[in-house]
């Protein structure tokens, strides 16, 4: 696949230290003889020095590949916005972590260039949609890359809510709120609440409940393909969150459907990337023994 049209994408909230990484990746895009467009508010941001800035709505309508610069939250959050349109990511880390956004900021050049040349794995992540269902009626959508989390909007208070699985009852249950993760946020919220580590190329979901007030409830993972409704049975102080990033309240008698949805991120890695050395990179894992 040939790039052309590259939208740099920054986090204009977080962007403190950023500006360098992202003048000098549109100079060398530029040098490369590329189109490169900086997305509206991170052109800002920096104060920019450049032709080239689009908002993100123009970026999804030309463009054919994005860099992010910025931690996984940045990578998220313009995956989320980009969904529709089916751009692939890569991502240059500015963050901490960085499991999506694996490009060096100080040597991004050479790993960049071999991507833009071809020379790339490509991994393809699946993302939640979740519907707010009140009175019968659906009255909000919103879709999540790592997770949705259902939880009390006061510190330290349980809720009680009700679990089905394509409309067969699986619990009812007293905790702090529930997780509802991909593969791709299984390594997030998920993984410390005692949640699995799911493959990123599966298609599933995974339900870890948070502090449950049962000794023997455990997370549970299901195929991708189903429906998992959730009806608020007590708290009138509620919210659910789309990776931390998109929030809204819930009330008793809400019912909250999470499904896969049809959009599928692309996110672009050197050809050498591998995802479990990545795991033992970032989680601390030891090394093979012999």
């Amino acid at each position: 696949m040939q790039f052309h049209n590259i939208a740099i994408i920054g986090q204009p909230q977080k962007i403190t230290g950023h500006n360098d990484t992202i003048q000098r990746l549109y100079d060398y895009l530029k040098s490369l003889g590329l189109n490169a467009y900086v997305e509206s508010y991170t052109a800002a941001a920096i104060e920019f020095q450049g032709d080239g800035s689009m908002t993100m709505e123009q970026l999804a309508e030309i463009c054919d590949l994005a860099v992010v610069v910025g931690g996984d939250g940045s990578v998220i959050g313009a995956a989320r916005l980009l969904a529709f349109a089916n751009i692939p990511i890569i991502g240059i880390n500015r963050g901490h972590l960085g499991f999506l956004s694996d490009l060096s900021k100080n040597s991004f050049e050479e790993p960049l260039l071999e991507i833009l040349n071809g020379k790339y794995h490509a991994e393809h992540r699946s993302c939640l949609r979740t519907e707010k269902i009140h009175k019968g009626k659906v009255i909000e959508r919103s879709i999540a890359l790592n997770e949705v989390v259902l939880s009390s909007t006061i510190t330290a208070h349980m809720i009680n809510f009700t679990v089905l699985f394509d409309g067969h009852f699986v619990y009812s249950l007293n905790a702090d709120g529930l997780i509802i993760s991909t593969p791709t946020g299984s390594t997030a919220y998920n993984l410390s609440a005692g949640g699995p580590i799911i493959a990123p190329e599966l298609e599933a979901m995974c339900l870890t409940p948070m502090f449950p007030h049962s000794l023997t409830c455990r997370p549970i993972v299901v195929d991708g393909d189903h429906v998992i409704t959730i009806t608020l049975n007590r708290s009138d102080h509620c919210q659910i969150s789309c990776d931390g990033q998109i929030k809204t309240d819930v009330s008793q008698g809400d019912e909250l459907q999470v499904h896969m949805d049809r959009s599928i991120i692309t996110i672009l890695h050197p050809y050498t990337y591998d995802y479990f050395r990545v795991l033992r990179e970032k989680l601390g894992w030891g090394g093979q023994l012999i």
